[in-house]
């Protein structure tokens, strides 16, 4: 299991410290990190009513992600059914959130609907 886990701590005087800890002897400079992306649609309905244009561009969106997957970029992508209204969710390896914004914009789906992001802590078996 990779954890990176980084935090406050208080030393005996109360003071308030950066701290960094990371599984399996990496450093934080050479530990992967990902970040948790949301694709939010243009509207609650679109998953079930889209029209040819916008499934096809939601077509090259699913292409898009996959090519990143099957290059070791994208950890795991796809909808979820939420009942109050589906969207997309993904997380991505990178270290700079330059680059997912990079990501985001080459994203056909991103001429469509929007997008927000976050940094992940991500744990994985070992």
């Amino acid at each position: 299991m990779r954890l990176q886990r980084t935090g406050l701590q208080r030393t005996g005087s109360g003071e308030a410290i950066q701290s960094t800890c990371c599984i399996h002897g990496e450093s934080m400079a050479e530990a992967p990190s990902y970040f948790f992306l949301k694709l939010i649609p243009c509207r609650p309905s679109f998953a079930f009513d889209m029209t040819a244009e916008e499934r096809e561009i939601m077509q090259q969106h699913v292409a898009y992600w996959k090519t990143h997957m099957d290059e070791g970029k994208v950890v795991v992508y796809g909808p979820v059914m939420d009942p109050a209204g589906p969207y997309g969710i993904g997380v991505v390896e990178s270290k700079h959130e330059d680059a997912i914004r990079a990501f985001i914009d080459r994203d056909p789906a991103s001429r469509l609907n929007t997008y927000e992001f976050h940094p992940m802590r991500a744990v994985f078996p070992d």
